[in-house]
C-alpha cells in the first residue's frame, strides 16, 4: 500500500479571533459544525487553498469570490480595536501513517495598519512538530510570534523559508504533489477554487461542472505557440524568397545571354584586330627585311661611290689645271655658256618628264583614292549601321544592367563624322561594373548560403529547444525520481525506527538524520548518514559491551554461587538428617531450651507429606513454609508456653503452639505427623499444631498467632522441582 501524505493537524496563531488553536483531522478529514456566521468558511478558507499556493488575494479568501475580505482584516480587525501591528501564523501538518513521518507547511503574516502586508512561507521537513518539539512563538509571559528571521534561524537546515508566492508554491508542489511544472499545479488549485462553491444544491447542473472544467484548462501560452508561428512565418519567408530567387534567376539568365552575345562580339572584334595586327606585323617584318637589304646595298654603293669620288677628285685636279689654262681663252667661256644652256634644256626636259610622270601617278592615285573612298564610304555606312545596332543592343543591355556609363559613351561614339574613341575608360568602368555584378552575385550566393544556414540554424534551434525541453523534462523526472527515492528512504528510515527494538534513536537524532537525508546530494553524502548512525551504534555497542561485561561478571559470580550451592547440595544429600541454616541466636535459644528441658521439635522433622500430594505440590508447599519461616519453626507442647515466653532477652525463634481451628481447611490435610522419640511430643501434639495452621478458600496458607495473620500463596502453579532441598522428604 502506497504511503501518502494526509492532513493530520491544522493550526492558527494570532489569526482572526484565535490566539492559538489546533484542528485535528481523522485520516485527512475534518467536519466543522456550527450555525451560519460562526466562522466555518473563514476557518477553512484560511487553510485551503491559501496554504497550498500562498495566494492571499481577497477574492481567494472569500468562497463567494468577492474582494470584501482582506488578510489585513483577519490580523488587525477593525480600526476601532486599537490593534496597529500583529504577527500571525497558519500551518498544516501532514503525516504518513505507515512510517509516522511528519511534514509541516505554513505561512507567516506581519500586518501593520496603513502599510502593505508582509508574508512568508515555510516548511519543516525534518520531523519536528509544531506544539511538540517546535514552537512558532517565544513564551516570555506573553506568547510573542517569531519574526521571519527568527523563524528562519529556528528552522535552520530542517526546512525552508521563502518570501515570494511563486517560490512557496513550487516548494509545496515539490513536497506534496510532484507536478512536472508549476503551471499544471496552478491548474489544480484553480480547479479547486472553482469547485469550492458555497451552495452546491443551487443551480449546480452538469453543464456548470463542464464549464468549470473547461475554464480550468490552461490556455496555450505564447511560448507554446511561438515555435508553430515561427515555422509558419519561416515557410512564408521561404516561399517569398523562392519567388524572388526565381525572378532573380530569370533576370540573371537574360543578362547572361546578352552578356554572352556582347562577349562574342567583343571577342570577334579582338580576333579581327588580332589578325589585322598580325598581317601588319608580317608586312612590317618583310618591309624591314627589304629595307635592311636595301640599306646594305646602299652601303656597298656608298663605298664604291666614295672610291669613285676619290678617283674623280684626282681627275678633277687635273681638269682644274686644264680648265685654268683654257679659261684664259674666250672660246672656252662661249663653250661653257653653251654647255650650261644645253644642260639647262636637258634638265628642263627631265623635269618635264618627271612632272608628267608625277601627274600620271597622282591621277592614278586620285583614281585609286576615289575608288577607295567609295569603298570606305560604303564601309562607313555599313559600320555606322552596325555601330548603331550594337549601340542599341548595348543600350538595352545597359538599361537592364543599370550601366549608366554607356549613355555618355554612346554620345561620343555616335558623333558624325566619327572620331577615334578611346575605350579605356569604358572598359575600366565595365570591368568595375562587372566586378560589382560578380560581387553582387557572390553576395546573393552568400545571402542564399546564409539563408540556408539560417534555415538550418532555425531547425537546429528548434531541435535544441526540443532537446532542452526534453532535457528539462528529463531533469524534472530524474529530480522527481530522486525526490521519490529520498522520500522512500526517509519512510524506510522511519519504519526502521518504528520497528526497531534495540537501536532506538531519540527525536533529536531522528531530526538530524532527516536533515542529512533531505540535504543528500547538496553537500551531504551517504557517509554523513552512516556517521550519525555509527555514533548511536557505537554508544549502543559501548553500552552492550558494558552490559555484557557486567553480565559476564554476574555470570561468574552466579557460577561461583552455583558451584557453592552444588557443593552445599551435595553436602545436604550426604547428610542423613539435613538441617536448614539457622542464625546464631536461634541456635543459642534452642540450646537454652534443651538445658531447660523443654521439649520441642522443628516442623520439618515432625511432619511428612500426605500421600495424595504430587511432587510439584510438595515443592510449592515446602517453598511457602520455608519463605514464612515455618519449616524450621519448633512445635512446643501447650503446657510449656509460659516457660518459653519467659525465657528472657537475647533469644530469637519461631514457635508453633496448639490452637486448633475447627471446621476449617487446615494444614493437617496436606501434612501428617511423624513418630517422634520424645514421648512428651506425641503425634497428637503435632496434629494439633498442624490444625493451628489453616488453608483459606483461596488456597492460601494462614499462620495464626498472637501477632496477627500471615498469608502465603500456594498451589498457584506447578514446579518441576523444589527450589530448595526437600527437607520434608
Amino acid at each position: 500500500m502506497v504511503d501518502k501524505w494526509v492532513i493530520n493537524r491544522a493550526g492558527l496563531i494570532n489569526f482572526w479571533y484565535y490566539d492559538e488553536e489546533e484542528f485535528h483531522f481523522s485520516n485527512g478529514r475534518l467536519l466543522l459544525r456550527g450555525s451560519n456566521g460562526s466562522g466555518k468558511s473563514v476557518t477553512m478558507q484560511s487553510f485551503i487553498p491559501l496554504l497550498l499556493d500562498g495566494n492571499r488575494s481577497p477574492e481567494r479568501l472569500d468562497p463567494f469570490g468577492s474582494r470584501a475580505r482582506k488578510m489585513d482584516n483577519y490580523l488587525l480587525g477593525e480600526e476601532d480595536t486599537g490593534q496597529d501591528e500583529r504577527t500571525g501564523y497558519l500551518y498544516m501538518e501532514f503525516v504518513k501513517k505507515n512510517s509516522y513521518r511528519y511534514l509541516t507547511i505554513g505561512m507567516g503574516f506581519q500586518a501593520r495598519r496603513g502599510k502593505p502586508l508582509n508574508s512568508w512561507g515555510f516548511s519543516i521537513t525534518d520531523g519536528r512538530r509544531i506544539g511538540k518539539d517546535f514552537q512558532l512563538y517565544k513564551d516570555i509571559g506573553d506568547k510573542v510570534p517569531y519574526s521571519k528571521m527568527e523563524l528562519k534561524n529556528r528552522i535552520a537546515d530542517g526546512g525552508e523559508v521563502h518570501d515570494g508566492q511563486g517560490n512557496y508554491m513550487e516548494m509545496v508542489n515539490k513536497l506534496l504533489f510532484g507536478f512536472e511544472n508549476i503551471d499544471e499545479y496552478d491548474e489544480l488549485i484553480k480547479l479547486l477554487v472553482q469547485l469550492r462553491t458555497p451552495k452546491l444544491s443551487k443551480d449546480f447542473k452538469p453543464t456548470v461542472i463542464y464549464d468549470i472544467m473547461n475554464n480550468a484548462i490552461q490556455p496555450l501560452s505564447d511560448e507554446d505557440l511561438r515555435p508553430m508561428s515561427e515555422a509558419i512565418e519561416n515557410m512564408d519567408n521561404i516561399k517569398t524568397q523562392l519567388e524572388t530567387l526565381r525572378e532573380s534567376k530569370d533576370a540573371a539568365d537574360r543578362l547572361k545571354k546578352e552578356y554572352d552575345r556582347y562577349n562574342t562580339i567583343v571577342l570577334l572584334e579582338k580576333a579581327e584586330n588580332y589578325l589585322s595586327a598580325e598581317k601588319e606585323l608580317s608586312d612590317s617584318r618583310n618591309e624591314f627585311a627589304k629595307q635592311e637589304e636595301e640599306l646594305e646595298r646602299y652601303n656597298n654603293a656608298h663605298l664604291e661611290a666614295e672610291k669613285k669620288l676619290e678617283l674623280l677628285r684626282s681627275d678633277q685636279k687635273l681638269y682644274d689645271q686644264k680648265k685654268q689654262e683654257l679659261e684664259k681663252r674666250d672660246s672656252f667661256q662661249v663653250k661653257q655658256e653653251l654647255d650650261q644652256r644645253e644642260e639647262r634644256e636637258l634638265e628642263l626636259k627631265t623635269r618635264k618628264q618627271e612632272k608628267n610622270k608625277i601627274l600620271d601617278d597622282k591621277k592614278e592615285r586620285e583614281r585609286k583614292l576615289r575608288y577607295k573612298l567609295k569603298n570606305i564610304e560604303e564601309d562607313y555606312q555599313v559600320l555606322g549601321r552596325k555601330i548603331d545596332k550594337i549601340l542599341k543592343e548595348m543600350a538595352d543591355l545597359a538599361k537592364e544592367c543599370n550601366f549608366d556609363e554607356h549613355a555618355f559613351a554612346s554620345e561620343e561614339i555616335s558623333k558624325r563624322p566619327p572620331v577615334e574613341y578611346d575605350f579605356t575608360y569604358l572598359k575600366n568602368e565595365l570591368i568595375r561594373y562587372r566586378d560589382r555584378i560578380a560581387q553582387g552575385r557572390d553576395k546573393l550566393a552568400e545571402q542564399e548560403k546564409q539563408r540556408h544556414e539560417y534555415g538550418q540554424t532555425l531547425q537546429l534551434l528548434d531541435e535544441m529547444k526540443k532537446r532542452k525541453k526534453y532535457a528539462l523534462r528529463e531533469l524534472d523526472r530524474v529530480q522527481n525520481y530522486f525526490d521519490e527515492i529520498r522520500e522512500e528512504y526517509l519512510e524506510a528510515a522511519y519504519r526502521w525506527q518504528k520497528n526497531n527494538t534495540l537501536l532506538k534513536l531519540s527525536q533529536k537524532e531522528i531530526v538530524d538524520i532527516t536533515r542529512i537525508i533531505r540535504s543528500y546530494g547538496e553537500g551531504k553524502t551517504y557517509d554523513d548518514i552512516i556517521v550519525e548512525l555509527r555514533k548511536k551504534v557505537n554508544e549502543l555497542e559501548s553500552a552492550i559491551h558494558k552490559k555484557l561485561s557486567r553480565l559476564e561478571s554476574d555470570k561468574t559470580n552466579w557460577q561461583e554461587e552455583l558451584d557453592q550451592k552444588e557443593v552445599e547440595l551435595e553436602q545436604w544429600k550426604q547428610r542423613k538428617e539435613p538441617e536448614p541454616q539457622r542464625e546464631e541466636k536461634v541456635v543459642l535459644n534452642r540450646e537454652r531450651m534443651m538445658k531447660a528441658d523443654i521439649p520441642f521439635i522443628p516442623l520439618y522433622k515432625a511432619v511428612d507429606f500426605q500421600e495424595q500430594l504430587s511432587p510439584e505440590t510438595r515443592g510449592i508447599l515446602e517453598e511457602g513454609l520455608l519463605d514464612m519461616g515455618l519449616l524450621d519453626a519448633v512445635i512446643v507442647p501447650e503446657e510449656y508456653r509460659e516457660d518459653i515466653l519467659n525465657m528472657g532477652k537475647g533469644i530469637a525463634d519461631k514457635y508453633i503452639f496448639s490452637e486448633p481451628q475447627l471446621m476449617t481447611h487446615e494444614l493437617s490435610l496436606l501434612l501428617k505427623p511423624e513418630k517422634i522419640e520424645d514421648s512428651r511430643i506425641t503425634p497428637a501434639v503435632i496434629d494439633q499444631a498442624l490444625k493451628s495452621i489453616v488453608l483459606n478458600e483461596k488456597d492460601s496458607l494462614t499462620f495464626l498467632n498472637e501477632k496477627g495473620e500471615y498469608n502465603i500463596g500456594i498451589l498457584k502453579g506447578k514446579a518441576s522441582a523444589p527450589l530448595r532441598p526437600n527437607i520434608l522428604g
